[in-house]
């Protein structure tokens, strides 16, 4: 039996470079990621690791062991946001890499920029829709704070620069395997484009200034409660 006509989920072209050197279970796993990820254009998705079991046909410990090599390899990532997995495919993403590369967003947006906003947009849910697009998934419910946080974000500033904060924090340790919401970002944003860091996402490394940058952060943040 064949297959049924061939209908189309976006692969990455280098994905296939890696095959011969990835073991059974980290394939399984990289591949179930890739269908429920970029195969719905997206990021990341919400499924517990018994559905992940069934989805791969392998063990609990299987999927353990795949997961572990593909995050090692840097091709996937977990999360865990209320006792669910969060599977995270990693790409680079080009538009933010020009962003990063030519600092167009490293500050606040000029009142011409922010003119150039369409009559009739609402910031609030621009910047609510950038969110659930940076997640890859659309939140059960929104946790108290939040539509407040995205007025606030709104206010000031542009989905473009909201993106380049979230994926810059969530490069570094601290925020990697964490939950970042909207009231977070509220209380980084300003000290993100303060201290104006050089971005990691183009050359995949990070300089001595982001890494003394993203610690002063963290100790920041881990003197609050959220």
């Amino acid at each position: 039996m064949g297959f049924q006509s061939p209908n189309h989920t976006q692969t990455p072209n280098d994905f296939f470079e890696m095959i011969s050197d990835m073991t059974d279970v980290e394939l399984r796993v990289t591949l179930a990621t890739i269908r429920n990820t970029l195969g719905y254009h997206k990021k990341r998705f919400r499924l517990s690791l018994s559905k992940m079991q069934k989805m791969t046909g392998l063990s609990k410990q299987g999927v353990l062991n795949g997961a572990e090599l593909a995050e090692k390899r840097g091709t996937i990532k977990r999360e865990q946001d209320g006792g669910v997995t969060i599977w995270v495919v990693n790409t680079v993403d080009q538009s933010v890499n020009t962003v990063d590369q030519t600092g167009q967003h490293s500050r606040p947006p000029s009142k011409k920029e922010s003119n150039k906003r369409k009559v009739g947009e609402n910031p609030t849910s621009i910047i609510k829709a950038t969110y659930i697009k940076l997640l890859g998934y659309k939140p059960d419910d929104w946790a108290q704070g939040e539509a407040k946080a995205a007025k606030t974000i709104g206010a000031k500033w542009t989905p473009e620069q909201l993106s380049t904060a979230y994926l810059y924090y969530k490069s570094q340790s601290f925020w990697s395997d964490k939950r970042l919401r909207l009231r977070n970002l509220k209380d980084l944003l300003p000290e993100y484009f303060k201290n104006g860091a050089k971005h990691a996402h183009a050359t995949n490394g990070t300089t001595k200034r982001d890494d003394d940058h993203a610690k002063r952060i963290e100790k920041a943040i881990a003197s609050r409660s959220y």
